[in-house]
């Protein structure tokens, strides 16, 4: 099975669907291809980065 992305806050989504960081708890959310992924601040995870869940076919 081939790795799902995972993306830095602040840089732009490289594919759209569903996304979650560890940064933030229910976190999971959609998003749009080029959107910028937020920054969670004041997070004691430490850095964002966003991972995508499930399958992108299944998405919107």
């Amino acid at each position: 099975m081939p790795r799902r992305p995972s993306v830095p806050g602040g840089e732009p989504c490289p594919q759209a669907g569903w996304w979650f960081t560890p940064a933030q708890l229910d976190s999971r959310r959609y998003f749009d291809k080029g959107e910028i992924m937020p920054i969670i601040k004041g997070s004691s995870f430490g850095d964002t980065n966003w991972q995508q869940t499930g399958d992108p076919k299944d998405d919107k």
